[in-house]
């Protein structure tokens, strides 16, 4: 009994250190982002130009952030929009491809399993506040082509919205010609030497405090 017991909490005590570890991989193949800077006011590239020219800043990069809402099965569902990203929080595909046109879309890979969606599937999305959704999309229904997965989200909650229902269900990624302001809701930034840190050591933390 002592041995099975003894064996029993080196399994925990293994667990968590193997789990922060791949995470930390996950965060790598991703180019996670190390700080995000938002704004209600918008950001503009000159803020963005700032921000690389700070010492020991490794890239930075703006996007601007929607949330719209789609209907599937008589079910109003928040999604958040994201442009597709060349440096920081970048995506994996699971399944099929990233989008390469305005009609199409990839789709996180837990949204489309809880709400029993597929890649093939046609999307129309609609702002949820009265608002023209054209007037931030060039295109408005668009089609899933991939499943994706990012370090930007680690658990099964996506956060929150002041549209639908307020909880965020899941995330689509559209390429970034379908976005039309030209100015962004955050910008990400990643520094100089913690890609080889472990995300969760006191030396990283002091590197991107």
């Amino acid at each position: 009994m002592s041995a099975l017991g003894a064996a029993f909490f080196a399994g925990l005590r293994a667990c968590k250190t193997d789990m922060l570890l791949s995470a930390d991989s996950f965060y790598d193949r991703t180019n996670m982002m190390d700080l995000r800077v938002v704004s209600t006011m918008g950001l503009t590239r000159e803020d963005a130009e700032a921000i690389r020219a700070v010492n020991g800043v490794r890239a930075a990069e703006g996007i601007f952030v929607q949330d719209a809402l789609i209907h599937s099965r008589d079910e109003e569902i928040v999604v958040r929009l994201y442009p597709l990203t060349e440096q920081i929080n970048t995506y994996l595909v699971t399944e099929g491809r990233l989008p390469l046109t305005v009609s199409e879309c990839a789709a996180d890979e837990h949204f489309l399993s809880s709400k029993g969606l597929r890649v093939g599937d046609t999307l129309r999305l609609e702002s949820g506040n009265g608002d023209n959704l054209s007037d931030v999309l060039r295109e408005t229904t668009v089609t899933i082509v991939g499943a994706v997965s990012t370090g930007r989200y680690m658990s099964s909650s996506r956060g929150s919205s002041t549209i639908g229902n307020g909880r965020v269900a899941g995330y689509l990624v559209l390429p970034a010609e379908n976005v039309i302001p030209e100015y962004y809701s955050e910008i990400c930034v990643l520094f100089e030497g913690t890609r080889e840190l472990n995300s969760y050591g006191n030396e990283y933390d002091t590197i991107a405090e």
